[in-house]
């Protein structure tokens, strides 16, 4: 990681907004940032922690009011900006943080926020912040070990014990990548899974599977194709003899269906004659009078409908006729009205000369009032302007006072920090005290456990119970061996060879008995001794494990005394960082009042600052009345001379207007004008109206008499028409009836016949599609009783072959399904025999992987190839930061690691012995941790070239700091950028280059750039 720039505000002493350019210091190659105790130096280090990680040591999220320490006291918001390379690719990433206070809320900070980007072809993009992390390759604590190093921490890798070291080399070297044993278990379980459905497929799914079984299948197949084949030759034979049975009766039921249809057509024949008489009446009728008659129904319908059209306009021409004489004697009477009100108009000039001089004398009275008024105003507001003026210099002399008895917020948030920081040790070495007691008193438990143990432990040692064993096997084989010749004794004789060893001499013939009870002894030992080594390994066990317990109970101990002796050093540490000497002897509770205190102050100054504020805008209101009013008494003074003048002016105007106006009010006299004005236009709008209605009448009156004329002359020549018609109709009836054979008929029968709906076309082509059908059907008959003739079909025997054909088809039908299942049965085992061999391959290849599973389960079991490598990185850190100590110590001291993984010194100039990192003095420890982190940085993934180091170097004389100098400064030549933070004076001359903080209590702290 590489900074680039830090902009800070609102951070604990820094009230105002901070930005640090990287580029001077990191020129310097070694910068320092300087300033007093308390300045704000390692706030710097703070906000570029807290920007990527979102963490402090200082304060936790929960229980400290996190965010409400952090910022400033007299800011209401706090805002962190760090922009930085990092990465392979030197990628420029962003971490922004910003929190507000709550307005209503003093002490409650709600509304923050932290995000992170990274540019890319030249814009911001927002990005997650573990893809910051990832870049960086480190985590919070690691980070702090090698990146930005707090106060009493550069030491810390050095002094850690040895598994919280290797988990640290684990983390930033990602050695937990290597612990493969989990993937090995979970491919391994797999494997197993798998070989176990394999071999279940191969048991059960082709269990089937003989040698024979697909041979069978194919004799089985060939035995029903010959059966099929007999099946379809029969089926063919019968299906010949049921296609002529079925021509023949094909055509007896077709006969059958000709005679019917032929019977029911005879009995139609009359009706359809008649009605062929009928239609040939109709045509002649329609053809002669459908037109005739038509016309005469015609004019008739003419006629009436004009007879009531004369009727209806005699009617309206007599009422038109009598409005219009009414609406000329109307129009009369409002000629008369409208010239009166037309001399009733001329009198509305002088009632408004006479309105207008009444306005302008109740305005000169209101103007008067408003003068009176605003004088009284004016004055009131002036004694209220020196008020609020009186006022205002007592709020700001209250102010003063206040602001007086401020403390330095700066100096109560870092007694605060203190007092939390010191509880939290205490709390903390209290507890690691009752642990370390609760954890001897329960190894001196398992120490009695482990001595009762060994009280009763078992004289005999497992070796020599095991010998005993061997021992009494032996000697039980033999005696089974002679009881075995026991056989041999009944036949033995004096001078007859044994069978068993040839000798004719019998001197000690085996004794049975005393070999039964000796065997059943031994073998009694032997359970005894059986049983011994079951208990003692027993027992071994159970010792062994009191003796890990012990162990690990021991470790745990070491770790927590080591655990005990941190909390210790750094709360006797924390002790003497307390704060300014006034405040030495205040408890928390004495300081939390004196906060309270100021508090109350805060917001005493902030009310009044707030009623000044108010005051000031107050007066500032008044004094822009009290102008307004000035101007507004200026105005109506002006007004009121304008208005006097008018009124004369409208008096004189006056003297002409009737006397009976004189008293009347402005309203009644501008009533009296929209009266005047309303009556006027009255007798316009009627006359107007009477006059457009009086032409609209007359035209009505003009338009009905022609209508009249009209209507007359078309009675006249409808009536001719209808004469003419009626004469010629009368006259083609009587040729008719002379003519037809049929009876006579009258016009009303005549007109009922034509009004029958017939169609004509549909219903000769239907009577002649009759007649055609029954000469067809006729014919046909005729030819299928030849066809028949001498010839006969029997049912029954029809049914019975189809019932045969039937039986063979399904048959058949089942054989092929057969034939099909078989087909597939064999392919099927052909198909699973294939598989089958595949599958026995695979697991063959299965079972080879499973056993290289198994060895690679027992390499990574229980986490020890990680742990291998870790020391092996471990080592290689050790060899690498060995290069620059054994220089900077002109090769005096060396860095190793022992068994333990543990730092040691090798001191050359005492015979080369080793001896604990502890007794190495500030200045040599310093440029142990230095080369150690410096060597870290270079083994890791993503190297760190830049450094800061918060180390006050107080404790240092004169000579180790020389060589903490010389150490810094020989980081120039390998391009290293180290920031160095100290309240050191000295420092400052030999780092020219820094960045000084100062503080002061009305700015807080304050950053000045210094370039060597």
């Amino acid at each position: 990681m590489f900074p680039l720039s830090l902009s800070i505000n609102g951070l604990y002493s820094y009230k105002k907004k901070h930005v640090i350019k990287f580029d001077t210091l990191s020129e310097a190659g070694v910068f320092g940032v300087f300033g007093k105790v308390g300045s704000g130096k390692s706030s710097i280090l703070e906000a570029i922690t807290f920007a990527i990680f979102g963490k402090t040591d200082k304060l936790n999220i929960s229980g400290d009011n996190r965010y409400y320490n952090m910022m400033n006291l007299d800011s209401d918001i706090v805002e962190i900006s760090f922009e930085f390379l990092a990465g392979k690719e030197k990628e420029h990433f962003l971490c922004e943080f910003i929190a507000k206070r709550n307005s209503k809320k003093f002490d409650t900070v709600t509304n923050y926020n932290r995000k992170a980007a990274k540019k890319v072809n030249g814009d911001w993009q927002t990005i997650e912040f573990n893809e910051v992390e990832k870049a960086i390759g480190l985590s919070y604590d690691n980070f702090k070990r090698t990146v930005i190093i707090p106060q009493g921490q550069f030491a810390e890798f050095l002094q850690l014990t040895a598994t919280p070291r290797i988990d640290m080399i684990k983390d930033i070297f990602s050695l937990h990548e290597y612990d493969l044993s989990k993937n090995t278990k979970t491919l391994l379980d797999e494997i197993k899974k798998q070989i176990e459905i394999d071999e279940s497929i191969i048991l059960h799914r082709f269990e089937y599977l003989t040698e024979d079984f697909i041979q069978n299948k194919k004799i089985e197949i060939e035995s029903l194709n010959q059966i099929i084949s007999e099946q379809e030759t029969q089926i063919n034979q019968k299906n010949e003899q049921k296609s002529q049975l079925e021509i023949i009766k094909t055509i007896f039921e077709e006969k059958n269906k000709k005679q019917i249809e032929l019977q029911k057509l005879q009995a139609k024949e009359e009706n359809i004659k008649n009605k062929e008489t009928n239609l040939n009446q109709f045509i002649l009728i329609k053809n002669q009078f459908e037109q005739d008659l038509k016309d005469q129904k015609r004019i008739t319908i003419n006629l009436n409908s004009i007879k009531e059209k004369h009727k209806n306009t005699e009617q309206n021409y007599s009422k038109v006729q009598k409005n219009y004489e009414k609406i000329v004697e109307l129009q009369k009477e409002i000629f008369i009205q409208k010239e009166e009100n037309t001399k009733k108009l001329e009198q509305i000039e002088p009632i408004n000369h006479l309105i207008k001089l009444k306005e302008a004398q109740v305005k000169i009275n209101e103007k008067n009032v408003s003068i009176e008024k605003g004088t009284k105003m004016t004055l009131e507001k002036k004694e209220e302007f020196q008020i609020i003026k009186s006022a205002i210099n007592k709020e700001k002399n209250t102010i003063a006072e206040f602001k007086s008895e401020i403390i330095d917020t700066e100096i109560l948030q870092n007694a605060f920090i203190w007092f939390d920081k010191n509880e939290s040790l205490a709390k903390n070495n209290s507890e690691i005290n009752i642990e370390v007691e609760n954890t001897k008193s329960e190894l001196e438990k398992i120490e009695i456990e482990k001595a009762t143990f060994e009280t009763n432990k078992l004289q005999l040692s497992e070796k020599e119970i095991t010998q005993s064993i061997e021992r009494k096997n032996q000697e039980i084989e033999k005696l089974t061996m002679q009881k075995g010749l026991h056989q041999a004794v009944h036949s033995l004789e004096n001078g007859e060879p044994c069978p068993v060893c040839g000798s004719e001499s019998h001197p000690d013939i085996l004794d049975v008995e005393n070999i039964d009870s000796n065997l059943r002894s031994l073998k009694k030992q032997k359970k005894d001794d059986e049983q011994n080594l079951k208990t003692l390994q027993k027992r071994e066990i159970e010792l062994a494990r009191f003796l890990e317990k012990i162990d690990e109970k021991k470790q745990t101990l070491d770790k927590q005394i080591q655990k005990q002796l941190l909390i210790k050093t750094e709360f006797e540490i924390h002790q003497k960082l307390f704060l300014e000497k006034e405040w030495k002897n205040l408890s928390k509770t004495e300081i939390l009042n004196i906060q309270d205190e100021q508090k109350i102050i805060q917001t005493q100054i902030k009310k009044s600052e707030m009623s000044l504020f108010e005051l000031e805008q107050k007066l500032e209101k008044i004094t822009i009345e009290i102008e307004k009013y000035k101007q507004r008494l200026e105005f109506l003074k002006h007004e009121y001379a304008l208005q006097t003048g008018q009124i004369k002016e409208l008096e004189r105007n006056s003297e002409k207007i009737t006397q009976i106006y004189i008293n009347s009010s402005i309203q009644e006299l501008e009533n009296t004008i929209v009266e005047i004005k309303k009556s006027a236009e009255l007798s316009e709008q009627k006359f107007l109206k009477n006059q457009e209605q009086e032409k609209q009448f007359f035209h009505q009156k003009s338009e009905l008499e022609g209508t009249l004329k009209s209507i007359l002359s078309q009675l006249s020549t409808l009536n001719q028409e209808l004469e003419s018609n009626q004469k010629q109709v009368l006259q083609k009836i009587e040729k008719l009836n002379q003519d037809s054979e049929l009876k006579p008929l009258s016009q009303n029968e005549i007109e009922n016949i034509l009004n029958q709906k017939i169609n004509t076309d549909n219903e000769r082509k239907e009577i002649t599609a009759f007649f055609t059908n029954l000469k067809t059907t006729l014919e046909d008959y005729q030819k299928l009783e030849q066809q028949t003739a001498g010839k006969s079909y029997e049912n029954d025997s029809f049914e019975k072959l189809v019932k045969e054909i039937k039986e063979l088809t399904n048959k058949q039908k089942q054989d092929n399904s057969q034939q099909i299942i078989i087909s597939q049965e064999i392919k099927k085992a052909e198909k699973d025999t294939l598989e089958k061999a595949d599958l026995t391959q695979k697991l063959s290849k299965l079972l080879q992987r499973q056993d290289n599973l198994q060895t690679l389960a027992k390499l990574f079991k229980g986490n020890s190839f990680v742990d291998f490598a870790s020391t092996e990185y471990l080592r290689n850190l050790c060899q690498l930061a060995n290069i620059r100590f054994r220089e900077l110590t002109h090769h005096s001291l060396e860095l190793i690691l022992n068994e333990k993984n543990e730092f040691e010194v090798r001191d050359f100039l005492s015979e080369g012995k080793t001896r604990a990192i502890k007794t190495l003095s500030g200045g040599q420890l310093f440029q142990a941790s230095l080369c150690v982190a410096l060597a870290l940085s270079e083994s890791m993934r993503k190297q760190q070239e830049f450094f800061f180091i918060d180390e006050g170097f107080g404790s240092l004389d004169n000579d180790s700091l020389q060589i903490v100098l010389t150490t810094l400064q020989s980081l120039q030549k390998e391009n290293k950028v180290v920031g160095i933070i100290s309240h050191v004076e000295s420092l400052q001359q030999e780092i020219r280059t820094h960045l000084h903080i100062q503080k002061n209590q009305t700015d807080g702290s304050f950053i000045k750039l210094v370039a060597g």
